[in-house]
């Protein structure tokens, strides 16, 4: 007696491996070059250089038209208070010490408006230095 088959399932067909063929490169597409770009400085083709004989230097600016202290400068450590003298704080005292040179009543009443204000700069553009000129002609007098 013959024995039913047992239902199975469906089995799919065995797949056949292809034949061996010789494997073919994929074909190889070269690479985009790069733009060669010339260094900053090639950019622009420069002009030979013509060698020229060195020349001598700039002579310096010539000093200024009005000297900023007219009077010989005072004696060692003599230095008077500009602040007795109306419309002079300790700030245009110290510009006038510091940048002009000057400590003394002598100096500041030899001194020309124009040099004063050169001096005090920007700060003494309302400065009344005809004033302070004219005050330290009055104490730089002996009493």
């Amino acid at each position: 007696e013959a024995q039913p088959a047992a239902p199975t399932k469906a089995q799919p067909a065995p797949v056949q491996p292809a034949a061996p063929t010789k494997a073919q490169p994929a074909p190889v597409q070269p690479a985009p070059a790069a733009k060669a770009q010339p260094a900053p400085a090639a950019k622009k083709a420069k002009a030979p250089v013509k060698k020229v004989a060195p020349t001598k230097k700039a002579a310096p600016p010539p000093p200024p038209a009005e000297p900023a202290v007219v009077a010989p400068p005072s004696k060692a450590g003599v230095r008077d208070d500009f602040t007795v003298i109306r419309g002079i704080g300790p700030g245009m005292q110290r510009l006038l010490n510091q940048d002009g040179g000057i400590y003394t009543f002598a100096q500041l009443a030899h001194s020309s408006p124009d040099a004063l204000r050169q001096i005090l700069g920007d700060g003494g553009r309302l400065a009344q230095v005809e004033k302070w000129i004219e005050q330290a002609r009055q104490l730089a007098e002996p009493a």
